[in-house]
């Protein structure tokens, strides 16, 4: 019994040995991991930055949109490692946090001709993985720009509501509805519209 209690001693130590250095290698993983979407964040931010200064040399309004247009898209992913970064876990995205964030900003980005559109949210709690929060991210960008842009006219005061709700075990319904008038900005030609349309694709939607 000695010797058996002896032995279970050296085997608890042992456990207790390579427990640590899971948990070491652990913590070092979730450091690197950190630093990764870190670093990808800045760089997708100097790229954005890039956009806008080039934006400032565009030789007509068309051509400076679309800069623009590039300008939101990076900036979504950019957001997305953001939040990744700034999560405990690393890989997942609280989607009520990360959805009114990213609607705002894309606001914002509309200047003074926006300034009167008020946003309203009603998200259930949801977290999301990478795979899914990027397309999500850039659908988002898609439709909410869309609607900022031409649903009213400039400096009209309207109201745009994001709602994202369960749907059984594993379903999400997105609806973005606005009170402005109904467009055809977004084409399935236009490549706005092929984006949506893709995006949806990824989410299996």
């Amino acid at each position: 019994l000695r010797e058996l209690g002896t032995t279970m001693h050296k085997m608890a130590d042992v456990i207790s040995l390579h427990e640590s250095e899971l948990r070491k290698s652990l913590q070092e993983q979730k450091a690197l991991l950190r630093e990764v979407y870190h670093r990808v964040k800045n760089n997708l931010q100097v790229v954005s930055s890039l956009i806008n200064l080039q934006a400032t040399h565009a030789r007509n309004e068309h051509e400076r949109a679309a800069l623009r247009a590039t300008q939101d898209r990076i900036h979504a992913l950019s957001m997305v490692h953001s939040n990744l970064y700034d999560t405990p876990q690393l890989h997942r995205i609280k989607l009520q946090e990360f959805i009114p964030q990213l609607c705002e900003y894309l606001r914002r980005a509309q200047g003074d001709a926006a300034a009167n559109v008020h946003m309203a949210f009603d998200i259930d709690p949801v977290q999301s993985d990478p795979e899914r929060a990027v397309p999500l991210a850039l659908l988002i960008t898609e439709v909410v720009t869309n609607a900022l842009e031409f649903a009213w006219p400039p400096d009209a005061a309207g109201h745009l509501e994001v709602t994202l709700k369960r749907d059984g075990e594993a379903g999400l319904v997105m609806v973005i509805a606005n009170d402005g008038s109904a467009t055809d900005a977004v084409s399935p030609e236009s490549l706005g519209g092929r984006l949506i349309h893709a995006f949806a694709k990824q989410l299996g939607a």
